[in-house]
């Protein structure tokens, strides 16, 4: 009997080990991918700041002002973040993993879509504009990438930046080992993706649809279909993304 405890105690040590190893492995292979993305996030904030204001063609000094802000905001946060997970200092256990770390990568999300819309929108002239010619009554005007610099790394921070959240929720929740884990972040980029379509199409409401003649009644129906699509999305992203960040078997463990 006691030499039957004793090897069942060995086993049982044996597959805590185990089990523990596992684990620790899984919160290191988290920790270095949302190491990376922050200094992802590090590198096309650089790029993005420095493609903005590099570039003449800017029209709006308001506009400037803000893609400007939020450049520097994302670059200033996301090199320290960088900093944080490299080192093991105490802003290591002041930031990593800690409702600060959550608090800044929602607002660097926040920012970031705020922006983009801006940055996209061709009446503003930053990453596109406007190009064509008029003759008399008619008006043949098609928007073009005038900075691409700016156009693809204001993206990549903004999806970088989603991601970091995804990480963090994610593992938060319990969930980085989870059944969701390999769609945890697809639900959140969907979820940008939501966001920038409903402010575009607020955006195009209150420019467009809202004049006088301003544009065909069919494109206003198309608008507003957008609209509520886009709002329908957010709400269902939201509830998906939050199912996936949990990790199932914790839940089965524990019976909630």
């Amino acid at each position: 009997m006691s030499a039957s405890a004793s090897a069942n105690e060995n086993f049982t040590m044996s597959d805590n080990n185990a089990a523990n190893a596992s684990l620790a492995a899984d919160s290191s292979h988290v920790d270095k991918r949302r190491l990376n993305t922050w200094a992802m996030l590090c590198l096309f904030s650089t790029l993005a700041l420095t493609a903005h204001e590099t570039d003449d063609q800017n029209m709006k000094r308001s506009d400037n002002i803000y893609i400007t802000t939020v450049c520097a905001t994302s670059l200033a946060f996301s090199a320290l973040a960088t900093a944080a997970h490299i080192g093991n200092t105490g802003i290591s256990s002041l930031f990593v993993g800690t409702i600060i770390e959550g608090v800044v990568s929602l607002v660097l999300v926040g920012l970031w879509a705020g922006a983009l819309p801006i940055i996209m929108d061709p009446s503003n002239g930053l990453a596109q504009m406007y190009v064509g010619k008029s003759a008399g009554e008619t008006a043949d005007y098609q928007s073009t990438i005038s900075n691409a610099n700016l156009y693809f790394t204001s993206w990549g921070s903004g999806v970088c930046a989603l991601i970091v959240l995804a990480h963090y929720v994610r593992e938060r929740l319990g969930g980085s080992g989870g059944m969701g884990m390999g769609y945890t972040s697809k639900w959140y980029l969907l979820m940008l993706a939501s966001v920038i379509v409903v402010i575009e199409s607020m955006r195009f409401k209150n420019q467009v649809c809202a004049i006088e003649a301003g544009t065909e009644d069919v494109t206003c129906r198309r608008n507003t279909y957008g609209l509520a699509t886009g709002e329908f999305s957010n709400c269902v992203v939201v509830c998906c993304g939050y199912c996936c960040s949990f990790d199932i078997d914790f839940i089965r463990s524990n019976n909630l």
